[in-house]
């Protein structure tokens, strides 16, 4: 299994892109005396540096990528999941009359009744089993079906065809969800941006600017992180939500922010309880990636994740997970 990519900046992605667009502004002001240093420092120089970061920026981001894995969720919800359903529903039917003097319950679960209910559920690993359930007792059972069931020809062909749907999509799905290799190509793109810009502020607080500590400040990274993201500039919004989509109040929502410095150092856990409607904001946070978890009020499950936020930005994250519902 190949390795995690790893940030090597310790600033949030926007913060970044905003601290390359100064020091590149400043780049270009000071353009003349770079050159004078070095004469890689000329007008092309400037475009390359500045198309790795349009590059960088083009990469979906975290936001991006959840809202792929929340589209493909709704259209497994309201397009896929109905015709399961209703193709179980119908089967029934078929089967009471294929052996309309016997209890019909026995079939049913061998059809997959079992898994119908958490499958209407939204556990898109019943409604596969449901599939596949369906498929097996139609193809063992065919003939009954058709005579005296009076399930009609094309039916079996539906069935199959609506599974394979569900299943084409359900895998879309996990792989929307997995996002690994696509926040891989987006920390290496910004890993490059980094290395590029910090080469650029060594230069020009090393080297052009050695001598004259105004213009070195121009040229520090964590002088220009504090321009564009002064503390408590952010904010999060956590919403929490049982499997089948309903709010869970009370939860403990914890966050803590990351050192991505100087891992050893841990930052103190921030806790907010979830109103009626699941929420948990987080006002005046600092900008950074987050370690976060929800917890039932009853401590019984907990849920974690990882949330960047940004300066100015409203940050939201769903955290979804098979918490109980709660007791009177």
């Amino acid at each position: 299994m190949a390795e995690e990519v790893v940030a090597n900046y310790h600033a949030t992605e926007l913060e970044l892109y905003a601290i390359a667009e100064l020091g590149y502004n400043n780049l270009e002001t000071d353009l003349a005396a770079f050159t004078a240093k070095n004469t890689k420092y000329d007008a092309a120089f400037v475009t390359a540096l500045r198309q790795t970061r349009t590059d960088a920026m083009a990469l979906p981001d975290e936001e991006a990528r959840g809202a792929e894995h929340e589209i493909l969720r709704n259209k497994l919800v309201n397009e896929f999941l109905p015709p399961v359903l209703d193709n179980f529903n119908d089967l029934k039917g078929y089967i009471k009359d294929a052996w309309a003097n016997e209890d019909p319950k026995p079939r049913y679960e061998a059809a997959g009744g079992t898994k119908y209910a958490t499958a209407a559920a939204k556990n898109w690993e019943d409604v596969v089993g449901l599939n596949d359930s369906m498929t097996s007792f139609i193809t063992a059972n065919a003939v009954l079906l058709d005579d005296p069931g009076g399930m009609p020809g094309t039916f079996e062909v539906k069935v199959t065809t609506d599974a394979n749907n569900f299943a084409t999509n359900y895998a879309a799905f996990m792989q929307a969800r997995e996002t690994g290799v696509a926040r891989g190509e987006k920390v290496t793109a910004n890993n490059l941006l980094h290395e590029e810009l910090m080469n650029v502020l060594e230069d020009g607080a090393e080297r052009v600017f050695r001598n004259d500590a105004a213009k070195q400040k121009n040229y520090v990274f964590d002088t220009l992180k504090d321009i564009v993201s002064p503390p408590g500039s952010a904010s999060l919004r956590a919403l929490v939500l049982r499997n089948d989509d309903t709010p869970v109040e009370a939860a403990n929502v914890t966050i803590r922010l990351q050192n991505a410095e100087d891992p050893g150092v841990v930052a103190p856990p921030i806790t907010v309880i979830t109103d009626a409607q699941g929420v948990a904001l987080f006002e005046n946070a600092d900008p950074g990636r987050y370690d976060g978890s929800a917890t039932s009020s009853e401590g019984s499950v907990t849920v974690d994740f990882t949330k960047e936020i940004d300066t100015g930005v409203n940050a939201r994250v769903t955290v979804q997970g098979d918490f109980p519902v709660a007791v009177e």
